[in-house]
């Protein structure tokens, strides 16, 4: 799956930049290849209930307040399909990360949720992607401590009715 979500990265970062700046024939060459190669048709994968049981990979997901986990079960050129306990409301904006450990990167994804239900949601892709070296991701980290008085911190939280 590391080298389909590497494929899907080339096509998303080859498509944002081509609407600002003009692309070379090489660039369009590979965006042409990658387009046949992988799926797609314009919009985000839809829903989709035969593949409840199959596990996915995990992935880390920006959400108001903080961030979600959930399982990446379809992608496509467009976007891609996440399971998880507490989809996002159709049109909010959120980051995917993504740790390929073949390859040595986590992938960042900006999106747009494009649809949700009960257990599941549709995201389009939104904006240019990001690879970082995992050794890098891995020493910042996305879960850090959240202090629920002022921020992040490691103060201990407290709460008074």
């Amino acid at each position: 799956m590391d080298d389909i979500l590497e494929m899907v990265f080339d096509f998303v970062s080859l498509t944002e930049r081509a609407k600002n700046t003009p692309a070379s024939s090489d660039e369009l060459a590979q965006r042409f290849a990658l387009s046949r190669m992988i799926p797609g048709d314009g919009s985000a994968p839809g829903p989709d209930d035969t593949d409840q049981h199959s596990g996915g990979i995990p992935v880390q997901l920006t959400s108001p307040g903080g961030f979600e986990s959930a399982h990446l079960v379809a992608v496509s050129r467009d976007g891609m399909r996440l399971r998880l306990a507490h989809p996002l409301r159709a049109g909010t904006v959120t980051i995917v990360r993504v740790i390929a450990t073949s390859l040595g990167v986590e992938l960042a994804f900006p999106c747009r949720v494009e649809w949700s239900d009960s257990d599941q949601m549709g995201l389009a892709f939104d904006g240019v992607p990001s690879r970082i070296p995992l050794a890098r991701a891995l020493s910042v980290g996305w879960n850090r401590p959240l202090d629920l008085r002022t921020g992040w911190g490691r103060r201990t939280v407290t709460a008074a009715a």
